[in-house]
């Protein structure tokens, strides 16, 4: 009688250890798994500006500096006051191509995007400027945000017209509440 009691506690253990290793092999995620998750990345990247915007960014551009208004004639140019310096590496701003100084030489710039990462300000930038907009450049406010203007205008009569060119782009998917009109407050960094 003592045989299959003896064989059962030998069954016991073995059965607990294939259940395991059954449990872990089944859970363990596969390169297919991986290579989706990347591919669906991938084409969020590219499918449109609004996929590179969070949650933070937009709400930091919706409350972030001091509001502004201009009347030129009939119409109100709405902008805001905050303090943003332009980001001079390699090609990404006109200015720093030019070799110009660090201080945007246009008072309103037309902003397109916002961001925590640089590379995605920069990717927008080069978009932009794919898509005909030769002075789109990248500000940097002091927390850092990356703002993507798609140009800088000095008189506001130019600005507003700017402003519906923009936002007439079809090319330009933007979501609330961009585009937006930024004037870069004087401070030294």
């Amino acid at each position: 009688m003592t045989y299959p009691r003896l064989r059962q506690r030998a069954f016991l253990p073995a059965a607990a250890i294939m259940l395991a290793a059954a449990l872990f092999v089944g859970c363990k995620p596969s390169e297919k798994h991986y290579r989706e998750a990347y591919e669906t990345t991938i084409k969020a990247r590219h499918a449109g500006e609004d996929e590179y915007l969070d949650s933070v960014a937009r709400a930091g551009m919706q409350t972030g500096g001091r509001p502004a208004i201009i009347h030129v004639g009939d119409s109100t140019l709405q902008y805001r006051v905050e303090w943003i310096r332009p980001v001079s590496e390699g090609n990404t701003t006109t200015q720093a191509a030019s070799g110009a100084t660090a201080k945007p030489q246009k008072p309103f710039c037309i902003v397109v995007g916002q961001f925590k990462q640089r590379f995605n300000a920069r990717e927008m930038c080069r978009r932009l400027q794919s898509y005909g907009y030769a002075d789109a450049m990248i500000f940097q406010s002091s927390e850092p945000r990356y703002f993507v203007a798609a140009d800088t205008i000095g008189s506001p009569l130019r600005t507003l017209q700017m402003l519906d060119s923009v936002k007439s782009d079809t090319r330009l998917r933007l979501k609330p509440p961009f585009p937006a009109v930024i004037q870069p407050a004087q401070r030294a960094y």
